[in-house]
Formats: structure tokens, C-alpha cells, sequence
């Protein structure tokens, strides 16, 4: 009588009425439309998370920006000091060397003057020393002891002085 076929369809039938009369399709929506909102929710959660980041990376290159501005100020008033430094550096140096130079004139001028006054000392000397014996051989005993010889030694301490 029946088939095989006939009762898998009556029960396929059966089976579709009972999940119907349990709700079962409507539950099946419910889940899909809950999972459906929950991914709906990653989305515009994931969209904002994106829009934040773009935010947050587009602030980050504009400090980015700035502190390579920056950079680069500190690097050319870094050149202009040391460059100024540099001039007074070498200022300082020329100077120095300028005094130096002038201190080892003075030395130089300063030991001309005192062998100057060594060499007058030593001819005044000389020229009392040989006007002394030129009075010793041509003057005689009495004229002699009437040049004071103390005249001559005063001029010297005077020359000296």
C-alpha cells in the first residue's frame, strides 16, 4: 500500500508542522536577527574604532610635523651659537695673542733700556777710568791733586740714577 517515500514525506510533513506549532522558525529568526544586530554592532563599532584611528594617526603625524619643524629650528639656532661662539672663540684668541704680543714688546723694550743704561754705566766707567790714567801720565803730582776725582764719580752715580 504505502511506499517507502510516502511515509518519509508524511513524517517530513509532520516534522515541519511540529516545528511550526513549537516556533522554532521564528526562534531561528530571532537568533539570525540578534546575530544579525551583534555583527551589525562589531561594524559600527569597528567604524568608529577606524574613524578614531584615523583621527589619533592624523594627529600623531601632525605632532610628527611639528617636532620635525622643531628639530630642524633647534638645528639652525644650534649652527647660528656655535658659529657665534666659533667668531668669539677666535676673537678671544686674536685678542690674546694681540696682549701676549705687546707683553713680549714691553720684555723686549724693557731689556733695551737696561743694557742701555749697562752700557752707558760701563762707558762712563771706561772714560773716568781713562781719564784718570791720562791725568795719571800727563798731569803732574800738583794739578793733580787738585782735581777733585770725586766730581767724576758723582756724575757717574748721577748717569746711574
Amino acid at each position: 500500500m504505502f511506499d517507502a517515500t510516502f511515509w518519509v514525506a508524511i513524517s517530513f510533513l509532520i516534522f515541519i508542522a511540529l516545528l511550526i506549532y513549537k516556533k522554532v522558525p521564528g526562534l531561528i529568526n530571532k537568533v539570525l536577527d540578534d546575530k544579525i544586530s551583534e555583527i551589525k554592532k562589531k561594524v559600527e563599532e569597528s567604524e568608529k574604532l577606524k574613524t578614531d584611528s584615523e583621527k589619533l594617526l592624523s594627529t600623531y603625524q601632525a605632532k610628527l610635523n611639528d617636532s620635525k619643524k622643531e628639530c630642524d629650528l633647534i638645528l639652525q639656532n644650534a649652527k647660528i651659537n656655535s658659529d657665534k661662539d666659533s667668531k668669539e672663540l677666535t676673537e678671544k684668541f686674536k685678542n690674546n695673542l694681540m696682549s701676549r704680543e705687546r707683553s713680549v714688546e714691553e720684555k723686549i723694550t724693557n731689556l733695551k733700556n737696561e743694557a742701555l743704561k749697562e752700557i752707558e754705566l760701563k762707558a762712563a766707567m771706561l772714560s773716568a777710568d781713562a781719564v784718570r790714567e791720562i791725568m795719571k801720565n800727563e798731569i803732574d803730582e800738583k794739578k793733580r791733586a787738585d782735581i777733585n776725582f770725586t766730581s767724576v764719580k758723582q756724575s757717574i752715580n748721577k748717569i746711574n740714577s
